[in-house]
């Protein structure tokens, strides 16, 4: 089957297990990373791999004039950021959205963080059709993960990267049944990109929810302010305990970890780091 691959590293052992079975890849479609954050390091060789041109800019119906209709078998997205054209989708024989959640919940750019934070039991993976609106297209095939109590973002990524793969590779075996017998989703819930509030720590709150604003963003940050100063937070650990500390005082200092009052316990700062002046 011949695929066009939309996407960048989050899911890139999707476009792996595509090459793995043999199918053509005629164009990856990827965007400029910031390398810091998301990248596309491992989908940009993977295509280079197989002689695939690699484009940068949103796809469009003309920039897939070199790949004749007939050969327009598969279009795969996993992790796009750009909204693919209704001329695009249609220009396929089969167009499918690879996202991170169970749909029709979590719908929208990044669900796996408001997972955490709204303490889900599971979440999981959908493969479903692509449509002219987000995240809204019939479900062909879903994967549950279950979210574990000291879940973090970089865990659940995982989990559901190791799930979409094995997925995907299902719908390539039996393309049409599953494609026919694919179901609307319904209502559902879309959650946008999470604002710089949901993402901060409260110094007054209790430990249990600042663990889950810390395990919900992971290496992508929370952020904090101790002493007057503004911090971005990678990993914590904190602890219940009893004491006569202003919330938000550092009590105590390492060599590199710090460890700061919350209403109803003690955050150890592991990894963090000041946020730059704003200009």
């Amino acid at each position: 089957m011949n695929v066009v691959y939309c996407g960048y590293d989050f899911f890139w052992n999707v476009l792996q297990e595509i090459l793995n079975g043999g199918h053509p890849l005629h164009a990856l479609y990827t965007f400029h990373t910031d390398n810091r954050y998301d990248f596309h390091d491992k989908v940009t060789a993977l295509a280079h791999g197989v002689g695939a041109p690699v484009h940068l800019s949103p796809i469009t119906l003309d920039g897939l004039a070199h790949i004749p209709r007939q050969d327009r078998h598969l279009l795969i997205c996993a992790a796009y950021p750009h909204k693919v054209p209704a001329a695009v989708i249609d220009s396929f024989d089969y167009a499918v959205n690879v996202h991170p959640s169970l749909l029709p919940e979590g719908r929208g750019p990044w669900p796996l963080p408001w997972s955490i934070l709204r303490g889900d039991a599971c979440t999981g993976v959908t493969l479903h059709k692509l449509a002219r609106d987000w995240d809204v297209g019939d479900i062909i095939l879903q994967q549950e993960v279950t979210i574990s109590a000291d879940e973090n973002l970089e865990s659940l990524s995982a989990k559901v990267q190791l799930c979409a793969a094995p997925l995907l590779n299902q719908f390539l075996a039996h393309p049409d049944v599953l494609w026919r017998a694919a179901r609307p989703q319904g209502s559902g819930h879309y959650r946008g990109w999470p604002s710089a509030a949901d993402r901060t720590i409260c110094w007054d709150d209790d430990v249990a929810n600042i663990q889950r604003i810390i395990r919900a963003f992971g290496k992508f940050e929370s952020y904090a302010v101790i002493q007057g100063r503004n911090y971005f937070v990678r990993d914590a650990t904190v602890w219940r305990q009893q004491h006569a500390y202003v919330p938000g005082t550092v009590v105590h200092a390492m060599n590199k970890e710090i460890v700061v009052a919350a209403r109803d316990g003690l955050i150890c700062m592991r990894h963090f780091e000041p946020a730059a002046p704003s200009p």
